[in-house]
């Protein structure tokens, strides 16, 4: 959720450049300019005297077409390579799941050298596994770990996504 100036509607005032904490805001060409410094705070927002600076998803009224999301995914958790307990619970409830939809099952593996686990989640009832390898995923990374996932569901769009607690 961004924060960001509507350019047509800014009249330059600055107040909101003194108002912001982190000191992200400069004036550019007599408009307000948010920098990569912005936390999103939403300080600025408050300070506006005519709403220029806005939320992004304020701003947007884009319609998701549900439509367009299929399948049940389960995503394995795996530690060294072996699969964790939950992600064969899971898998076992997400067959029950994606049959109930009439929707695929899909394992996601994410991971280094872990390419076999693809055999134990087709056992465990997958019609489809997402295997996504490389050594940037030997130790895992949070941050790694969740933009690839996102990538994958922006991308394919799975309508519900299993994940152990």
């Amino acid at each position: 959720m961004a924060v960001v100036v509507k350019k047509a509607e800014c009249i330059g005032c600055g107040a909101c450049v003194g108002t912001c904490p982190f000191g992200a805001i400069e004036m550019r060409e007599d408009k307000a300019f948010i920098t990569e410094a912005c936390t999103a705070c939403g300080a600025c927002i408050d300070v506006c005297p005519v709403g220029a600076i806005v939320r992004e998803t304020e701003e947007k009224n884009v319609a998701m077409d549900k439509a367009e999301y299929k399948g049940v995914w389960v995503y394995v958790e795996q530690v060294g390579g072996q699969a964790r307990n939950v992600a064969h619970e899971l898998l076992g409830q997400g067959r029950l799941l994606a049959d109930a939809l009439g929707q695929e099952l899909a394992g996601v593996i994410i991971g280094e050298q872990v390419a076999g686990l693809a055999k134990e989640v087709f056992a465990n009832g997958a019609d489809k596994v997402y295997l996504v390898e490389g050594p940037e995923f030997s130790h895992y990374n949070t941050d790694a770990y969740t933009i690839t996932l996102t990538d994958l569901i922006k991308t394919y769009k799975p309508s519900v996504i299993l994940m152990g607690a």
